[in-house]
């Protein structure tokens, strides 16, 4: 786990919000959507990229893939942006299976960022093997 700079980036795919007991499933849900995207209008993608944003029990999330490469705005798609900022970049763990959550639990992490007096406010971006979530000081 290291603390990096990340520039701003779109991500292009969609978004839900739900309760944490939904989160499996509206994750499961949109990636499946946008696979049949990619797939019906020839897409190449190289891996999901997702946000999340928790406030309290109510989850914002977003997953598509990153617009590099592609020369147009697909009208389907919505778009976000990750913000320029410092972010702790940490390999998904054994306990992070593809859903966009379950981090939280990850023992490791929590006491990395109590070890080193790191504080976030959770919202956090995956792109292939790489989780990174925002640091605010």
């Amino acid at each position: 786990m290291n603390i990096v700079l990340v520039f701003r980036r779109k991500i292009l795919g969609y978004g839900f919000e739900c309760e944490e007991e939904e989160i499996n499933y509206q994750s499961n849900r949109i990636r499946d959507r946008l696979d049949r995207y990619l797939l019906e209008n020839q897409i190449q993608k190289k891996s999901f990229a997702a946000k999340c944003e928790s406030s309290g029990r109510m989850f914002k999330g977003f997953i598509g893939f990153f617009a590099e490469g592609i020369s147009y705005f697909p009208e389907d798609l919505e778009e976000v942006e990750i913000e320029t900022g410092k972010y702790l970049k940490f390999w998904n763990s054994p306990l992070v299976d593809g859903t966009i959550l379950e981090f939280c639990a990850d023992k490791r992490i929590q006491t990395y960022l109590e070890e080193n007096n790191i504080r976030t406010d959770w919202m956090r971006f995956s792109s292939g093997r790489n989780s990174y979530l925002r640091v605010i000081n």
